[in-house]
């Protein structure tokens, strides 16, 4: 399987996930429970650059899973993408609000919620993409995680297939071109 990053309709990134190796870890080794509030984080199973990703002003960001043939028997679903704002900047300000976060992206979207806590959830559209817009940004730094469930077999209970929840947790910087 891989996560698909598009900008703009066009231009795409691919970051492999091997559901393979995660089958086998959890059939050995006890990664947690993996539900929706305490997902197995398996950033040791995906490739992803050592950059820091940059996103310009004005892009439109698609997220999406796609999978292998060989994982066709995995029920496979895009739950949310949650985005944290980690800068210093973002975070000194004087009560982090929906505001706040409509200088970085188009909040006005019906994906898009906002939590009391300060932090923005995208969830996927019916064909299972998480879109969402970025405006002028001055540069924001941010912490996202994809979290996504797969119905797997239960390896403790040979009959029975149990849903497990994964995260993964990137970092990317949003600009509106101007350096640090």
């Amino acid at each position: 399987m891989e996560i698909q990053v598009v900008l703009n309709g066009n231009d795409s990134t691919s970051f492999p996930i091997n559901m393979t190796e995660i089958e086998q870890v959890l059939q050995y080794c006890e990664l947690g429970i993996g539900t929706s509030y305490k997902p197995i984080e398996i950033d040791d199973f995906i490739y992803i650059r050592n950059t820091f990703p940059e996103i310009k002003e004005n892009t439109t960001i698609e997220l999406s899973l796609k999978k292998e043939e060989k994982e066709r028997h995995l029920e496979i679903k895009l739950v949310c993408v949650k985005v944290m704002n980690i800068g210093i900047a973002f975070n000194q300000k004087k009560g982090i609000d929906n505001e706040n976060w409509n200088t970085i992206f188009d909040c006005d979207q019906n994906n898009v919620v906002f939590s009391p806590d300060g932090v923005l959830y995208i969830t996927p559209d019916a064909s299972e993409i998480c879109t969402v817009k970025t405006k002028s940004p001055e540069n924001s730094f941010l912490s996202y995680s994809i979290l996504f469930s797969a119905e797997m077999k239960d390896h403790h209970q040979s009959k029975r297939k149990k849903e497990y929840y994964f995260i993964i947790d990137p970092l990317i910087k949003v600009s509106s071109g101007v350096g640090i």
